[in-house]
């Protein structure tokens, strides 16, 4: 399988779409959705968007919303600021983070949210 990847001296705004995975050793701003696939940022790579992707690895600096449906590895160069879904969460040691981390699977946070909700009544 190829692996898409944009180079350390690409600057991309807009959204990206990908069937395959993709390596970002560049900047990106916008929205990047990679499905059922890998999400790298290198260690010079930097993300400011909202990304989701099977499994996301960062070594370089991430801001927004990120979602991965399997796993999130944050290496120890990684610098996170916004919000981190995933249901397994690996962070090594040197790794920053700033905000908010969701690691509740997805069907349980489906679950969560409507847990609370009394059921409707019908006026009669």
């Amino acid at each position: 399988m190829t692996t898409a990847r944009i180079g350390k001296s690409i600057h991309i705004k807009g959204t990206i779409t990908a069937d395959e995975p993709l390596v970002v050793a560049g900047h990106v701003e916008g929205t990047v959705s990679v499905a059922n696939h890998d999400l790298s940022i290198t260690a010079d790579g930097r993300l400011e968007a909202d990304a989701v992707a099977d499994t996301i690895a960062i070594e370089g600096s991430a801001k927004g919303h990120l979602q991965a449906t399997t796993r999130m590895t944050l290496r120890e160069t990684a610098t996170v600021v916004g919000e981190i879904i995933a249901p397994s969460l690996s962070m090594a040691d040197g790794a920053t983070v700033q905000g908010r981390i969701d690691t509740r699977p997805q069907k349980g946070a489906a679950q969560a949210s409507t847990k609370d909700k009394k059921p409707a009544t019908s006026a009669a």
